[in-house]
Formats: C-alpha cells, sequence, structure tokens
C-alpha cells in the first residue's frame, strides 16, 4: 500500500525513478535487519553451553544411518546379532543389579536394627548410671544425717 502511495506521489514528476530505488533500499535494510537477526539467533544457540550435546543427539541417529547404508547384508545382520547380544547381556546386568539392590537393602535394615539396639543401650547405660550416682548420692546423704 505504502509503495503505490509513494508511486502515485512520485508518478507526474521528474523523479519517477526515485520510489523504486527508494523501495528496494527499504527492501533491502528489511532483509538485512531480518539475516541480522537469524545470524545473532544461530550464535546464541551456539553459545549455549549444551549446544555440543544436543547437536551430537541430533546428528547421531542419522550419522548412524549413513554408516549402516554401506553395509552388507550379512553384516548388518551380525550387527544385529551384536545388538541383541548387548540387549540380553544388559537385562541380564540390570537382573544382577536388582539382586545386589535386595541384599543390600536386606544389609541395610540388618545395620538399622543394629544402631537402634546399640542406642537403646546407650539409653539404658546412661540411666543405670544415673541412677546409681543418684543412689550413691542417697547413701553418703544418709550417712551423715
Amino acid at each position: 500500500m505504502q509503495k503505490g502511495i509513494i508511486a502515485l506521489f512520485f508518478q507526474n514528476s521528474e523523479f519517477s525513478v526515485v520510489p523504486r530505488a527508494l523501495n528496494a533500499w527499504k527492501d533491502y535494510v528489511a532483509e538485512r535487519k531480518r539475516v541480522k537477526r537469524i545470524a545473532l539467533y544461530v550464535l546464541n544457540r551456539l553459545r549455549h553451553p549444551l549446544a555440543g550435546w544436543f547437536q551430537r543427539w541430533k546428528y547421531d541417529a542419522a550419522d548412524s544411518q549413513k554408516q549402516m547404508m554401506h553395509f552388507t547384508k550379512a553384516e548388518l545382520m551380525d550387527k544385529i546379532i551384536a545388538d541383541e547380544n548387548l540387549i540380553g547381556s544388559t537385562e541380564s546386568r540390570l537382573q544382577r543389579m536388582d539382586e545386589a539392590i535386595e541384599n543390600l537393602a536386606i544389609q541395610r535394615e540388618n545395620l538399622l536394627g543394629h544402631y537402634i539396639r546399640g542406642q537403646k543401650l546407650a539409653i539404658a547405660l546412661c540411666k543405670n548410671n544415673y541412677l546409681k550416682s543418684l543412689f550413691r548420692a542417697f547413701l553418703r546423704w544418709k550417712r551423715f544425717n
């Protein structure tokens, strides 16, 4: 709309080339600002501390697919078998870890029981020492009265 108004304004004068040049300059400035905004956005994304990890995560699957395109059928089958074996070993490792966690939970319960019993014994010992000193004090008081 603004271009049309400017073109009509300069239509009958000797400056008929000026509106087109100004419009082109305005478009160039707008494009330059847009490119600058995009460049700043990209630079800010690259400066982020996790940018490297994000790129690795994003392109890791694509790199794997590119590598697998060059495998033969036999190599792909070997890779599938190796991955299945790895999954199986991971499952067995998880089972062993679960068993270890169960054993550690049992040991924790035992240790906690021993700790509580030790605390109770310490409290009983303190109470006995207190009563013993109290009785001694009463005996001394009785002797001297």
